[in-house]
C-alpha cells in the first residue's frame, strides 16, 4: 500500500495588536492578515517595541476556522478588530483535489444523451419535410420560368414553340415522366435540330420525379395552348409536393399540394 502525506497543522489565531501605521498587511503561514488602526501615530507613541511587532514576526497564525471554510472569509466579522485574516492557499489534502478533478458521472451523461436522442427525434422530421419542400418549389419555379420563356419566343418568332420531356440523348421523348428534364423547342420537335432547342432543363434528380398529364405542350403564335389543360405534378420522395397548371390561354399557375398525396 501507498503512503499518504500527513497534512501539515493549520495555524491558529492572528496577534490583535495596535501598530503605528493606519493600513498594513503581513502574510503569515496559511492566510493574510490586515491591520486596520484607527489610532494616530502620536496616540500610539512611547509604547513598547512588542506592541508593533506583526502576527508573523511574533509567530501567530490565522484563526481555527479557517480549517473548516478556507474561503477569503474574515476570521473575525468584527469591523473594529485591528487585524482581519483571511485564507490565502491552504494545502489541500489528497481527498480534496480529487473531489475537484473530478469529471461528469456516468447518470449524467445518459440524462444528455437522452435529451440530445428526444431533441432529434422532434426535430428531424420536420427539417426533412422542409427540405423536400424546398427541392419542389426550386423546380417549379425553373419550369415555370421556362414556360414563360416557350410562350413569349411564340409570339415574338411567330412560330410553334413546344417544351416536351427530356430524353437522354437530348432530344424530345413521348413519355409523361419528365425525371430526366425538359427541353424548350422551336419548331416541330420530331425534326428539330440542336440549333433549334432554347433551352434545356434539369435539376437534381435524387427522390425527385416530374409527371405530366400530356405529352407535349405546344404554344401556338399568339400564346395559346390548344387541347385540355396540362397538369405538372412534382413529387419528392414518392409524395407530391407541388403542381403546374397551363390552362387553354397558355397562362401557368403553380400551387402546393398535400404531401401525403402518393404520385
Amino acid at each position: 500500500m501507498g503512503s499518504f502525506r500527513r497534512r501539515p497543522p493549520t495555524p491558529t489565531g492572528c496577534d490583535r495588536q495596535r501598530v503605528e501605521a493606519r493600513w498594513t498587511s503581513c502574510r503569515i503561514a496559511g492566510c493574510r492578515c490586515r491591520r486596520r488602526d484607527g489610532r494616530s501615530r502620536a496616540a500610539t507613541q512611547g509604547r513598547p517595541p512588542s506592541i508593533a511587532t506583526p502576527p508573523a514576526a511574533s509567530g501567530q497564525g490565522c484563526p481555527s476556522m479557517l480549517r473548516r471554510n478556507p474561503g477569503r472569509v474574515p476570521a473575525d466579522p468584527s469591523r473594529n478588530a485591528p487585524w482581519r485574516c483571511y485564507a490565502m492557499g491552504l494545502p489541500r489534502t489528497r481527498g480534496a483535489a480529487r473531489h475537484a478533478a473530478r469529471g461528469i458521472t456516468l447518470i449524467e451523461t445518459a440524462v444528455t444523451l437522452s435529451v440530445i436522442a428526444i431533441l432529434a427525434a422532434v426535430g428531424l422530421p420536420s427539417l426533412t419535410e422542409l427540405v423536400h419542400q424546398r427541392r419542389a418549389d426550386a423546380t417549379i419555379s425553373a419550369l415555370y420560368g421556362d414556360l414563360t420563356l416557350a410562350r413569349t419566343a411564340a409570339i415574338m418568332s411567330g412560330r410553334r414553340v413546344t417544351l416536351c420531356g427530356r430524353s437522354s440523348t437530348d432530344d424530345c421523348t413521348l413519355d409523361l415522366d419528365w425525371s430526366r428534364g425538359w427541353l424548350v423547342v422551336t419548331g416541330d420537335p420530331a425534326t428539330a435540330g440542336p440549333e433549334d432547342i432554347l433551352r434545356m432543363g434539369s435539376f437534381s434528380s435524387d427522390n425527385l420525379s416530374i409527371r405530366s398529364n400530356r405529352k407535349l405542350l405546344r404554344f401556338r403564335t399568339d400564346g395559346t395552348s390548344p387541347g385540355a389543360n396540362q397538369t405538372i405534378r412534382v413529387c419528392v420522395a414518392g409524395r407530391q409536393r407541388a403542381t403546374l397548371v397551363i390552362n387553354n390561354a397558355g397562362r401557368p399557375r403553380s400551387t402546393r399540394t398535400t404531401p401525403h398525396v402518393a404520385c
